[in-house]
């Protein structure tokens, strides 16, 4: 553990499939006028520290990654931090996790284009605790997932810049400073996050995942979980 958390880094991928009927029926795909693929959307929450994916699941294509993120939410252990990459930097997202019956800690990074994070960055303020108002998409999708909220909802969240050599990188959090979090741990914390894509890695090319044994939905879900396992 970290601090007495369990560290859950959280991640997507695609899997190639053999271009069959049932599976492009079932799992989707893109084409053109000259070629077409099938594959298949991946989620996982990996615990980094116990190398254990501790939730997976295969959906169809098309399914978003946020959208995937947004519901497994719950599944998260209520002792643990769960840390994205920028793609989740979301109001909704945020939201959801201040918002579980138990509190779900995160860690995301927040994306440059932002304007609370171009605000931020011109204070030239190691950490700072925002109030942040959702956009008309974040209302809703926050409807979806069963929270009525309107243009006065806010929700506090605590921004973090962290220098790296080449760039700078703002964090979104959870994780107050009152709580011993301080400014420097940020960037250690963060870069634990590349443990998942390891573990994609290994699952795609040491396990060979994308050989299946099958060409039916049922066998490559089978594979895929029996993998994963």
């Amino acid at each position: 553990r970290w601090m007495g958390y369990r560290l859950i880094a959280v991640d997507g991928s695609n899997l190639a499939l053999v271009n069959t009927p049932s599976l492009q029926a079932n799992f989707g795909g893109q084409s053109n006028q000259n070629s077409s693929f099938v594959q298949a959307k991946t989620f996982y929450h990996y615990d980094v520290l116990n190398d254990l994916v501790t939730h997976a699941c295969i959906a169809p294509y098309r399914t978003s990654e946020l959208t995937l993120a947004s519901h497994w939410i719950e599944e998260l252990p209520v002792d643990s931090i769960a840390i994205y990459d920028r793609y989740y930097s979301t109001f909704k997202m945020f939201a959801l996790h201040s918002w579980q019956e138990s509190e779900r800690k995160f860690v995301i990074r927040a994306k440059d284009s932002l304007e609370f994070v171009k605000r931020f960055l011109k204070t030239g303020k190691v950490s700072q605790v925002i109030e942040l108002a959702p956009t008309q998409a974040s209302i809703s999708g926050l409807r979806q997932s069963g929270f009525a909220t309107d243009s006065s909802t806010r929700i506090r969240i605590r921004l973090v810049r962290v220098e790296l050599q080449s760039t700078t990188e703002v964090i979104a959090t959870n994780l107050w400073q009152e709580e011993g979090f301080e400014n420097d741990m940020f960037g250690d914390l963060y870069f634990r996050r590349w443990g998942v894509e390891t573990n994609i890695s290994k699952l795609k090319n040491t396990m060979q995942m994308e050989s299946f044994s099958g060409l039916t939905v049922e066998s490559v879900e089978q594979d895929f979980y029996a993998t994963v396992m």
